[in-house]
């Protein structure tokens, strides 16, 4: 099949998955009760940015005319061991497989079994006549190729165990922002979305964020009071008044609003609830940062202030396009070499 065939199966994906309907909302309310993390309000925000980001049939022509190759291809079964951190997270990863013209061999996240399933589970209705090439299993074997995504920790495992395949093994990473203190409210506001949608929990999420030496935090603080309807939800309240306690008790400086706490810290990575700052002398000085982080940094937040980081709007982090690739590496160009 080629791959511009699947540029309109997974557009008329996307178009079906808009309507909506009685089982979307019935998959939704499920995983939603199968993982507090997951409310309704949050997945259906995922699902509005993978229909329009992922599933739209002329962004996925655009993207998949970039890789042209000739020749036939064979088909190899692609493993992938997807997070669970976020709804949906490893939705683009399984496109590049099938856009690629493989077989996905999924093992799912405990955390997230119910949507994925359903979303490509639609395609028998969209595409009626298709043989999905997509395996949803519990422990990957009779595979070619391993795509797989976790901490820190499972990654030097994933390296070891699936070391004599050919693979692609993701860590922790988190977006940074930089601010010159010239933002406007809606940027600020916007900037609020990339930190605390999905409460802070996906590797796009903005966890740090780099001011300069005289930065004024007042309306920072303001932007973010918008947000504290997160506190309704229990198990993101426990975690801050947690975290919180462990600042105080530690003595740390801190200051925000009551759903965000801000802490001067050198880490990319924070808590839940905790945003970490620092302090930059001049813009030459915090490229040599964040390049030195590199490998920590998901993504970059501001304006066009460093243009040889690639930097995006506020508040775009969690609508990633096509051809933003985890961790900068190009998942498409690894499943066609194989």
């Amino acid at each position: 099949m080629s791959k511009l065939d699947w540029a309109k199966i997974l557009g008329d994906l996307g178009n079906h998955l808009v309507l909506g309907g009685e089982r979307l909302d019935a998959a939704i309310k499920y995983a939603s009760m199968k993982n507090p993390w997951f409310t309704q309000e949050n997945i259906r925000h995922a699902l509005d940015a993978i229909i329009n980001q992922f599933l739209d049939e002329e962004k996925l022509r655009l993207w998949l005319a970039k890789y042209e190759c000739s020749g036939p291809r064979i088909t190899r079964r692609i493993g992938a061991v997807l997070a669970g951190n976020i709804p949906m997270v490893g939705a683009h990863d399984i496109i590049c497989i099938l856009a690629a013209g493989h077989r996905a061999v999924i093992k799912l996240s405990e955390k997230d079994k119910v949507l994925l399933p359903f979303i490509f589970g639609e395609l028998k209705y969209t595409a009626p006549s298709l043989q999905i090439p997509i395996t949803w299993v519990e422990n990957l074997a009779e595979i070619d190729a391993v795509v797989a995504t976790g901490s820190n920790q499972s990654a030097v495992y994933f390296k070891k165990y699936f070391s004599r395949y050919p693979h692609i093994i993701r860590k922790n990473r988190s977006a940074v922002a930089i601010l010159i203190g010239k933002e406007s409210e809606d940027q600020l506001i916007a900037l609020g979305n990339d930190v605390f949608s999905y409460f802070g929990l996906g590797c796009r999420n903005v966890s740090k964020l780099y001011v300069p030496l005289d930065y004024d935090f007042k309306q920072l603080l303001q932007a973010f009071r918008l947000y504290e309807n997160k506190m309704r939800h229990q198990k993101y309240k426990n975690n801050v008044d947690f975290n919180l306690a462990t600042i105080i008790i530690n003595r740390k400086p801190h200051f925000g609003t009551e759903s965000a706490v801000l802490i001067e810290d050198d880490n990319i990575a924070s808590r839940i609830g905790i945003t970490h700052y620092a302090y930059y002398k001049d813009l030459a000085s915090l490229s040599e940062t964040l390049s030195a982080h590199n490998d920590q940094i998901q993504c970059i937040v501001g304006n066009n202030e460093l243009p040889e980081h690639d930097l995006i709007p506020f508040g775009s982090t969690q609508k990633p396009e096509l051809n933003q690739y985890a961790d900068g590496v190009d998942t498409m160009e690894f499943l066609l070499n194989l």
